[in-house]
């Protein structure tokens, strides 16, 4: 940020050096769907008429990945255009690492596969990633300029001095116009909807992780609701559900919960998630495991509210420094009270 004078650290050189693999996997990943054997030819009117003209009709997911692609590109022009280029490398980097790589590559993998939506699932990939590039490109211009050239169905652009020069268009992310937020592309309603979707399969991801079930292991999953949006909303995407998060079956219940049932509250949407701990948990590893980790933690938080309770440290540190001290306060002190709920858990199973 402006104002800082940061050391080198290795350690984000490194951290950088895994997004900029995370980015080219993505490519790679739209080009081997390029080489299915399954043709794809570029929209007659262009990919992104193409969009505008069917975007009513898109994938829920695709419609996500653009409009939240509006946002980020309109907080990386304000953040270039104020030089705060802090705000727009991090704004990028969140939406292509989590946003794009992590969620919307997983939802393509299931309408790649729909033969009705594949091609729509192609362009809209193929849009995403040319204004990604296009948009990082600044930042890192070496990787950014090898992805779009090796990318399909590109155009040669020119620009004004090029012109003055008396030189043609070139092959070049150099001279493309940068990306600009379409307003035509946002979706507030339908954003709403496939975060609510990525909350469901969060939800069961995390469980997973607390009670160190292998992913592999797929888990059967009953909910409750007393609202009829809610029921359908599960139903419309339960198929998103079992494939993503790995279930067996997602059924409604409306019977009361059973002595080794957990339940997972949702406020997005309103539903309970009920998962039979029966067989999928070895209680009294998971117990020993889950005392020494609070152990472990409640030391960390000791620690780190010696330093606030401080007014050295609070006076004279720097102000990011006492506020990451207390952020990382508040994360071991979330962590803890989702241990100890985790642990109340595994007692009543044991009782």
């Amino acid at each position: 940020g402006q104002g800082r004078d940061v050391k080198l650290s290795k350690d984000r050189i490194a951290g950088y050096k895994a997004f900029c693999n995370k980015l080219w996997n993505a490519s790679k990943f739209f080009h081997l769907q390029l080489n299915t054997g399954l043709d794809v030819n570029p929209p007659d009117e262009g990919i992104e008429n193409w969009l505008r003209k069917h975007w009513h009709e898109l994938q829920p997911s695709n419609k996500w990945i653009l409009s939240k692609l509006q946002k980020v590109t309109a907080v990386v022009e304000k953040g270039l255009n104020e030089f705060h280029l802090n705000s727009s490398s991090q704004a990028l980097y969140d939406y292509v690492w989590r946003e794009f790589c992590d969620w919307y590559i997983e939802f393509s993998k299931l309408s790649l596969q729909d033969i009705e939506h594949r091609d729509e699932t192609i362009y809209t990939m193929h849009y995403v990633l040319e204004d990604i590039y296009k948009l990082l490109h600044p930042f890192i211009p070496f990787t950014t300029e090898r992805l779009w050239q090796e990318l399909p169905w590109k155009l040669e652009a020119t620009h004004p001095t090029r012109e003055t020069l008396g030189l043609g268009p070139v092959m070049s992310i150099m001279v493309q116009p940068y990306a600009k937020p379409q307003a035509e592309f946002v979706d507030q309603a339908n954003e709403r909807s496939v975060e609510a979707l990525m909350n469901v399969i969060e939800a069961i991801r995390k469980f997973r992780g607390e009670n160190n079930i292998s992913p592999k292991k797929e888990i059967h999953i009953r909910y409750s609701t007393d609202r009829s949006p809610a029921d359908a909303f599960i139903r419309m995407n339960s198929e998103e559900i079992r494939t993503l998060a790995r279930v067996d079956s997602v059924e409604r219940t409306k019977d009361e919960k059973s002595d080794h049932e957990t339940v997972i509250p949702l406020t997005n949407p309103p539903v309970e998630l009920r998962i039979d701990l029966k067989g999928l948990v070895d209680t009294d590893g998971e117990i020993k495991r889950v005392r020494k980790e609070i152990e472990k933690l409640k030391k960390d938080l000791d620690f780190v509210s010696k330093k606030l309770s401080n007014p050295k440290f609070v006076e004279k540190a720097p102000n990011d420094v006492v506020m990451k001290e207390q952020g990382k306060k508040a994360d071991f002190e979330t962590r803890l009270r989702e241990l100890e709920q985790s642990l109340e858990r595994l007692a009543a199973m044991e009782g």
